[in-house]
């Protein structure tokens, strides 16, 4: 069995903290951490079995009590590791001194050589540190954490991941908690993964055997003609999104358009847009070149968010002349 671990001797009195104030210290930060955490304290009958989370923690104390006894035998104390260090950085000077056998000037500024390399180390780190830092708020910003706030009511020093605090102030910090670059980068990676799939799965981008997309944009008056050239392009496998086709019993009297006679054309002019949004190309119904102020609109949104335009009948000429010059307008049931 390792001394470390052999039953140790009787306590020495000496003008250390009591260890009972720190530990009743640090249970009353401990319980302040729960209280933001899960917005409650911890209470009996709170729906968790408090054996099997004493348990669990217990595990988990004797796991991190073996690791620091074994990191002890491994590393030794901290003074054992700074002289480690010392001895570390000795041998470098060695080999910038070999005819002094090493140099101790360092320590003392005797060196300027010497203490030209520690520095420039210190500096480095305390360089790569700021950057980390940097890279760990950036992070988690875009993964909206929460801000670190300053409760002043509450036991100095006390700081809190959110503003549920009277007086509590924000100190401009995002609050990560154990994260480090390297896991705040990862779980960017997931959800940016995650939104890819989602898109994905909304537009059917990348999906084997989705049927193409087309949305038809044209006057009502239309109707007849749009219902025939969307059973031609359903027959063919493609999916058609297109205008209402409301039947004659639905008017009282003479046929209208619906929209405009309920009051509701621009909430729907807006919901076709969508259509278009949803579309892999746009067809328009134009005969004898007729396009109305809607579709027209509809043609402009297609074109400025890149969807090919595709023409009944060629847009130029009749009366309605040449609609515009972009390179997505086509002529032709493509």
């Amino acid at each position: 069995m390792n001394d470390e671990i052999k039953d140790q001797p009787a306590p020495i009195p000496n003008d250390s903290a009591s260890v009972w104030d720190l530990v009743i210290t640090d249970m009353k930060a401990r319980d302040q951490v729960g209280r933001e955490r899960y917005g409650t304290p911890l209470q009996a009958g709170n729906g968790r079995n408090h054996l099997v989370d004493a348990y669990q923690e217990s595990l988990d104390k004797i796991v991190y009590l073996r690791a620091e006894i074994e990191e002890r035998l491994k590393y030794g104390t901290l003074e054992e590791h700074r002289q480690r260090l010392i001895q570390s950085i000795d041998k470098q000077a060695e080999l910038m001194h070999p005819e002094y056998g090493g140099c101790d000037g360092f320590r003392d500024g005797g060196c300027s050589q010497c203490a030209n390399v520690v520095e420039e180390l210190k500096r480095r780190f305390q360089l790569q540190a700021k950057e980390l830092n940097e890279v760990e708020q950036i992070l988690g910003k875009a993964l909206s954490y929460p801000e670190l706030y300053e409760a002043l009511d509450i036991e100095k020093g006390m700081i809190a991941c959110g503003p549920d605090y009277p007086n509590a102030k924000p100190t401009g910090t995002i609050c990560v908690g154990d994260h480090v670059p390297a896991t705040l980068a990862q779980e960017a990676a997931n959800r940016i993964r995650s939104t890819e799939e989602e898109v994905a799965h909304l537009h059917g981008i990348g999906l084997p055997n989705r049927p193409k997309i087309v949305c038809f944009c044209g006057s009502t008056r239309f109707t007849a003609q749009m219902l025939i050239l969307k059973w031609e392009r359903e027959k063919k496998g493609e999916i058609v999104l297109s205008w209402n086709a409301l039947p004659d019993s639905y008017f009282k009297g003479a046929r209208t358009n619906a929209a405009e006679q309920e009051g509701v054309k621009e909430q729907i002019d807006e919901l076709h847009k969508r259509k278009i949004d949803l579309a892999d190309t746009v067809f328009v119904i134009n005969i004898d070149g007729y396009v109305g102020e809607s579709t027209r609109s509809e043609i402009d949104y297609a074109v400025a968010h890149g969807k090919p335009v595709f023409y009944l009948e060629a847009p130029w000429g009749g009366t309605t002349g040449k609609l515009h010059s972009d390179e997505s307008v086509h002529y032709g049931a493509v």
